[in-house]
């Protein structure tokens, strides 16, 4: 079994963090501006011998790296920025560690595919920053510094390209042949099946058995998508513990968390471990703190945990974080406990506690725990919204067709969605071969095909339900290897995405 730590490349200079939050901003701004928000709070945190590293240096990479061997760390799993038209940031350390073949660190990418955004922003779900940090003059109008676009084939194939450079290294995790991949925010990628489907082949085609694709926060639709179903802990974990207030910080219990981890279901899905959590030098006092870790605690979860996934035959215990010093998420050495938390880790891996038992498991009581990322309502509203916008603007969205205009095209769903599109085409000239839908007997001037029957040949079938695009784009893929299949959901949000 691998043990592999969550790596935060934001521990050096570059020119768009100078331009957003001032010269010289890295991760270490925040840490070292974090302030005590209430009596024994631990803060601010301070690495060991005030090691303030820059991420630029590949001597600190290897100073990592023998760290990570003498404390029993297999691997690091290097957080990954990638945006529109191959946008890149913070690349520059794993770069670096491309090249220094002689650096023994084994390494793998997860996607941190948010959009970046300023605090104040009204675009959800984003990864934003503390006011704190605004710097005078640098608004943009929306709040958004990097917008996560998804594009198409060239652009999808663009991205693996980069990719491969890293999975040809012999350093890169594989499983079965497979170069590991994660995906941190599945649920927001509509052409995944699309996607996915072009980089598998694409990986086979340069020899490899394929990618390994791990997901997180996946919809159900997508699990199929994916070789393992991920949790990033303790986010998910936290939600289902109750809190309580200290100078208005919302604060957790780490035994609580812990807890509701090891009642989870290891058979069926890929859970994280995590050390502890404070992200106040981020969030400041709208942040939250997960209080009462230490190492001994850390070190009897984590040995209770690794065995628990060595039972199911797991093959990767993620740990976040290495260096996740802006919510209190480390295994470096620090000034108060020095090298407990990467000691810890050396001893779980002998497996002396196994005291906790799992009742929820062997009673197979857990329900899926990704029900959660469906949100079929926000999905479809957020779709919807887009649509809207595409008609107030242009007064219809056949410019969202273009991609597939002059081919024979068959629509997929005849629900609110689809009788709206079909509307639209009908208004510009255009009509589809035929309509599939589960229920035959829906009253329409086309000819209306169910799953099972045989199809007149078509080049293109547009999908328009787009809360379970994964499911269907496999049943059609399964009954025709050729055709085109395209998610209305994804043609919309990536021609609204093209006229930002």
């Amino acid at each position: 079994m691998k043990i592999v730590a969550m790596y935060l490349p934001q521990f050096h200079r570059v020119e768009e963090n100078d331009r957003w939050w001032g010269k010289g901003f890295t991760e270490w701004t925040t840490v070292k501006k974090a302030t005590p928000l209430y009596e024994k709070h631990y803060q601010p945190r301070v690495p060991y011998n005030k090691e303030y590293y820059d991420l630029s240096d590949c001597n600190t990479i290897k100073k990592q790296a023998d760290l990570m061997k003498k404390y029993g760390i297999d691997g690091m799993c290097f957080y990954h920025y990638w945006f529109e038209n191959g946008r890149k940031i913070l690349e520059k350390p794993a770069e670096n560690l491309l090249k220094r073949k002689e650096i023994d660190m084994p390494f793998c990418f997860a996607w941190a595919n948010e959009t970046w955004a300023r605090t104040w922003s009204n675009i959800p779900e984003t990864n934003s920053w503390a006011r704190s940090f605004e710097k005078e003059g640098s608004n943009q109008c929306n709040g958004v510094l990097l917008n996560q676009k998804y594009g198409n084939e060239e652009a999808w194939e663009k991205h693996f390209n980069y990719l491969l450079q890293f999975f040809k290294d012999e350093r890169y995790i594989k499983i079965d042949r497979k170069p590991l991949f994660m995906i941190y925010k599945v649920c927001d990628i509509e052409c995944l099946e699309n996607m996915l489907d072009l980089w598998q082949q694409l990986a086979i085609n340069n020899g490899f058995g394929g990618i390994y694709i791990v997901g997180n926060q996946a919809r159900t639709s997508q699990i199929e998508a994916l070789d393992e179903v991920f949790a990033s802990e303790p986010a998910y974990s936290m939600r289902k513990c109750y809190s309580k207030l200290k100078n208005g910080i919302r604060c957790y219990d780490y035994d609580d968390v812990w807890r509701k981890i090891l009642d989870e279901d290891f058979e069926n899905n890929l859970i994280g471990a995590f050390v502890g959590y404070d992200d106040t030098p981020r969030h400041g006092n709208k942040g939250c703190i997960i209080e009462n870790a230490t190492p001994k605690k850390f070190e009897k979860y984590l040995s209770e945990w690794i065995s628990f996934n060595k039972k199911y035959g797991k093959e990767i215990v993620f740990i976040n974080a290495w260096n996740e010093w802006g919510e209190g998420m480390y295994l470096e050495p620090d000034e108060k406990y020095s090298f407990a938390y990467l000691n810890a880790v050396k001893e779980a891996k002998k497996c002396k506690y196994v005291t906790y038992e799992n009742t929820n498991i062997e009673k197979g009581k857990i329900e899926n725990r990704y029900s959660i990322c469906e949100e079929k309502d926000k999905i479809f509203r957020r779709i919807f919204d887009k649509w809207l916008e595409i008609i107030e603007e242009e007064g219809s969205i056949i410019n969202v067709l273009n991609k597939i205009e002059n081919k024979k095209m068959a629509i997929y769903g005849y629900g609110i969605l689809g009788r709206h599109l079909v509307k639209q085409m009908e208004l510009l000239g255009y009509r589809p071969e035929f309509i599939i839908d589960n229920n035959v007997n829906i009253h329409s001037d086309y000819h209306i095909y169910g799953m099972e029957d045989e199809w007149p040949e078509v080049n293109v079938i547009i999908v328009t339900v787009v809360n379970e695009y994964g499911v269907i784009y496999r049943l059609l893929r399964s009954k025709n290897k050729y055709v085109d299949i395209v998610s209305l959901g994804h043609l919309i949000m990536d021609y609204t995405e093209r006229l930002e």
